[in-house]
C-alpha cells in the first residue's frame, strides 16, 4: 500500500503521456496512434560495487504508446516495471572466501524515446528501427543479501549500511536496436545509461564508492495498430 500511494504520481504523468498520442478520436482511426506490450530480460551491473559484468538478471514489462510521425519517425513512451542490480562472478566470490553481496533494485521506468525506422521492405513494415531518449525512474524496492560466513568482516560489502541513502529518483539515456519481425512485433536490443548516482558517498572517509547503476535489456514488443 506504502509503494502504491509513493508511486501514484508515476502512474499519472504515464497515463498523461500516453494521453498525448491521441488528442482526439480521428487519431486513431487514421493509424497515427499506436499502443502495445514490451517485454524482456535485463543483464544489469552497478559501476562502483567491487563487482565487473554484467550478472544481475532481472525483468522488464509493461505498456507502450506510440505517436507515429510518418512512415519513418515515431514518438514513444512506456511505463515499466524494471529489476537491475548486480552479483559477483564465481572468481569474484573465491576472491572474498565466499563471502559476498547479491544487489536487487525494483523501479518504475518511464523513457520517452524518438524512433527511427531503416531498412527497406516491399509493403511491410521497415526491417529495423534505432530508438533513443531518456527515461526518468523511481526506486520502489531495494534488497540486498550478505552471504558468507564471515561477510561482515568485510566493511564494503556492509551495503545494508547505506541502502536507505540510495537515490529514489533515477534519470537515464536509452540507446536501442529493434528489429522487426511482423509490422505488430519485434525484437529489440538496449542499454540504459544511468545519468545520476545511486548513491553518492558522505565525504572523504566514506568507504564506499558512489554508485552508478547500468543494464542492458533484451526483449519482445507487440504494437497494436
Amino acid at each position: 500500500m506504502r509503494i502504491l500511494q509513493k508511486t501514484r504520481w508515476i502512474f499519472l504523468l504515464s497515463a498523461l503521456l500516453l494521453g498525448l498520442g491521441v488528442p482526439e478520436t480521428s487519431a486513431q482511426s487514421d493509424g497515427r496512434f499506436a499502443a502495445g506490450l514490451v517485454a524482456g530480460i535485463n543483464a544489469a551491473q552497478i559501476d562502483g560495487d567491487t563487482y565487473a559484468g554484467y550478472r544481475k538478471l532481472g525483468f522488464q514489462a509493461g505498456l507502450q504508446g506510440m505517436v507515429l510521425l510518418g512512415e519513418r519517425f515515431a514518438l514513444s513512451t512506456e511505463i515499466l516495471l524494471s529489476q537491475r542490480g548486480a552479483q559477483p562472478s564465481r572468481k569474484e566470490k573465491l576472491e572474498d572466501f565466499d563471502n559476498y553481496i547479491n544487489i536487487r533494485l525494483t523501479y518504475i521506468e518511464i523513457p520517452i524515446l524518438l524512433n527511427l525506422n531503416v531498412g527497406r521492405a516491399a509493403g511491410a513494415a521497415l526491417p529495423y528501427r534505432i530508438f533513443a531518449g531518456v527515461s526518468i525512474g523511481r526506486l520502489i524496492g531495494s534488497r540486498i543479501r550478505e552471504i558468507g560466513e564471515s561477510v561482515r568482516f568485510y566493511p564494503y560489502l556492509n551495503m545494508n549500511a547505506i541502502k536507505d541513502d540510495f537515490a529514489v529518483f533515477d534519470t537515464s539515456l536509452i540507446l536501442g536496436l529493434q528489429r522487426q519481425l511482423s509490422r505488430h512485433t519485434g525484437l529489440f536490443l538496449k542499454h540504459t545509461l544511468t545519468l545520476q548516482e545511486l548513491y553518492t558517498p558522505m565525504g572523504e572517509n566514506d568507504i564506499f564508492n558512489e554508485l552508478e547503476p547500468f543494464h542492458f535489456t533484451v526483449g519482445m514488443s507487440y504494437v497494436f495498430y
